[in-house]
């Protein structure tokens, strides 16, 4: 899907703190934007970083062990900018996601992706099997900061175009940002 609706929501510099293969990295730098990656595997832990950033944030954070929640909260506190996390759908469910996440701070969009997201193993184009979970692109926009009356903005939902539209054209920045293979 390349950045299909979600660069609409990006101004960069763009930080990739989950880069691992480097497609999403890739599929940004592709559509002009500047991108500084980093990834635990190279030295780089995402969770223990104290520096800010002035830009935003774009990322699909490990699942693992709600390190996908620690990642935003760590987001929350150094990114000046747009946050961007390639989650799985079924996070915006729970009690307890509810009462420690999203009543707190809710995202400002959450682009829902109709079709099952395609992983691929470090080859680059072979699919993770056991692929069955839904996806959608969660977006805080943490320059807005200032609640109104102590609330934060209502979340927005939309839902990209099914596969075989314009933004297919590049198959391996397709598959980076959620695309299902043909």
């Amino acid at each position: 899907m390349t950045l299909y609706r979600l660069d609409e929501t990006l101004a960069g510099p763009i930080l990739e703190p989950a880069a691992g293969q480097g497609l999403i990295a890739k599929e940004l730098r592709a559509n002009g934007y500047k991108v500084h990656t980093s990834d635990i595997l190279r030295g780089r832990d995402f969770l223990k970083r104290t520096k800010p950033w002035t830009g935003d944030l774009v990322t699909n954070p490990p699942y693992r062990k709600r390190l996908d929640e620690e990642f935003l909260h760590q987001a929350l506190k150094l990114v000046d900018g747009r946050i961007c996390l390639l989650l799985q759908t079924s996070r915006l469910h729970g009690g307890r996601r509810h009462k420690e996440l999203w009543s707190i701070r809710p995202p400002e969009l959450v682009l829902i992706i109709p079709w099952r997201v395609m992983f691929l193993h470090s080859d680059g184009v072979t699919p993770i099997s056991g692929q069955g979970y839904d996806h959608s692109w969660f977006i805080w926009n943490n320059t807005a900061r200032t609640p109104v009356d102590n609330r934060y903005p209502i979340t927005r939902v939309a839902w990209l175009d099914p596969p075989g539209q314009n933004y297919m054209k590049d198959r391996a920045g397709a598959k980076a940002f959620g695309a299902r293979s043909a």
